[in-house]
């Protein structure tokens, strides 16, 4: 469903009259005045509540980057923690540079908007047409956008486990996916698929004869002003752009981020942005001037919903393995933009992003913030001696070819998901942790024997251990 601009209010047109403002001259003048204070406080007041929530995510390290909040055209928040480099202790500022992950969507969604307008490409044409890799002839430009092609997402590929650190170029994108067997039938349902977006990166640079990042940087980028965004994959440093940072062991807390190749997120998680362009962004949007209506129904790569009771909005989030997080929301109705951008592998941003709106739009709520693990904290916490952490080491299956693997380390136990990338589980209490990337819980259960037989996901899921071997 698209996005509704707000009108201008009644009132506002009408002192459009010169008559009209010379005869409310002074009246208005005079409470603008009021108004000017009112406002005033009422930023400080939102500035000290996202001051005091984010707080306790830069002390454990789970949040460093920078935050924007905007409502009526007019900035209440906008404001930068933590270190843009750990090593040389440079700190982030509100003209940092984050990778944006998932965010990068709702631009390819666009940029297939852009094509569709000049009608060059129709919503309903089979991808096949401009991707011939794909062996199933039945998938449309929608469903990819969708993620309703049944497409497999390629980070639970054994390929990707295999060789993220190499280069994956698009075309050999295609023929790597091309082939898998679909995950379902397309249009039958809908599973997020970051596949279909490289994909619909490959159809905008065999449409337009331009590669992915300069169709963007020219249809998008320009037009809005976006001069601080960019591709990730383009060639030379991203000058100020914060290094990318997951979570570490007591007492580091930190550590470099794993070494994943960019050109396996072209199209799905590769541009970088600052929160003052995403501002302009969220507002295009907001306006419908980011994707053209009606050239798409509604707008793809963004999430549509309500919260806070019925207020409607459209939000997008992103984590990506090289060590960032990412959040935006747009609320049409309240006129309301929240931007949170981090330099952390810790998926708070949203939970936080939520929250600073909650403090504009119900400010009467409490909105409920996780804690930080007390062990991600640096406090003294009851530790397991080896023989006990080896045992919960193995692989844990979500379901069938989806595992977790658990493997122990000198200085703790390390998990990875099918992307085969370890990141440490914070120990909290001899038999619970936390993995911080999802910041999620986890346990493991025993049989009547003390064999460890599943690991719990924050209880969401059990994951069964696989045998030994298998």
């Amino acid at each position: 469903m698209p996005t509704r601009v707000l009108p201008v209010p009644h009132w506002d047109r009408r002192l459009r009259n010169p008559f009209v403002l010379n005869t409310l001259t002074g009246s208005l003048l005079a409470g603008s005045v009021v108004y000017a204070q009112a406002a005033s406080d009422s930023s400080r007041v939102i500035r000290g509540r996202i001051d005091a929530a984010v707080a306790p995510f830069v002390t454990s390290r789970d949040f460093s980057g920078a935050v924007l909040v905007a409502r009526n055209g007019r900035v209440l928040a906008r404001k930068s923690y933590g270190l843009a480099n750990v090593e040389l202790g440079v700190a982030n500022t509100v003209a940092s540079r984050f990778a944006i992950g998932s965010l990068t969507k709702t631009f390819t969604a666009a940029a297939i908007g852009r094509l569709v307008e000049r009608g060059v490409v129709r919503l309903g044409d089979r991808a096949h047409r401009y991707v011939p890799e794909l062996a199933d002839t039945t998938i449309t430009i929608e469903h990819l956008l969708a993620h309703t092609a049944g497409v497999p997402d390629y980070y639970l590929m054994p390929e990707f486990a295999a060789h993220h650190a190499d280069v994956m170029s698009l075309d050999a994108f295609a023929r790597l996916v091309g082939g898998k067997p679909l995950t379902f039938t397309p249009g039958a349902e809908s599973r997020y698929s970051n596949s279909g977006y490289l994909l619909l990166a490959l159809v905008i640079e065999r449409i337009s004869g331009m590669s992915y990042s300069e169709f963007v940087r020219q249809q998008l980028l320009r037009p809005l002003g976006m001069a601080q965004t960019g591709d990730l994959n383009e060639r030379g440093i991203v000058p100020a752009l914060a290094t990318g940072y997951d979570p570490a062991f007591p007492p580091d807390l930190l550590q470099p981020a794993a070494l994943v190749h960019r050109s396996w997120l072209t199209g799905a998680g590769s541009l970088y942005s600052t929160v003052d362009d995403l501002r302009r962004w969220a507002e295009a949007t907001r306006q419908q001037r980011a994707a053209p209506h009606p050239a798409l129904p509604r707008p793809y790569g963004w999430r549509a919903n309500q919260r806070f009771g019925s207020v409607a909005f459209l939000d997008q989030s992103g984590r990506i393995p090289l060590g960032y997080t990412s959040y935006v929301a747009v609320y049409p109705d309240s006129n309301l933009i929240v931007v949170v951008l981090s330099n952390v592998q810790a998926d708070v941003v949203e939970r936080l992003g939520i929250a600073f709106a909650a403090f504009v739009i119900a400010p009467d709520s409490a909105p409920v913030l996780p804690t930080p693990p007390r062990s991600v904290g640096g406090e003294s916490q009851s530790r397991a001696d080896a023989d006990t952490l080896s045992a919960y080491a193995g692989r844990y299956e979500i379901a069938p070819g989806l595992t977790l693997t658990v493997s122990h380390s000198a200085r703790g136990l390390l998990l990875a998901g099918p992307d085969g990338i370890p990141v440490p589980l914070n120990q909290v209490a001899p038999s619970q942790f936390f993995f911080r990337p999802l910041y999620v819980a986890i346990s493991f259960s025993r049989d009547s024997t003390g064999r460890v037989t599943a690991l719990n996901w924050g209880g969401q899921f059990t994951a069964h251990r696989a045998p030994s071997g298998s």
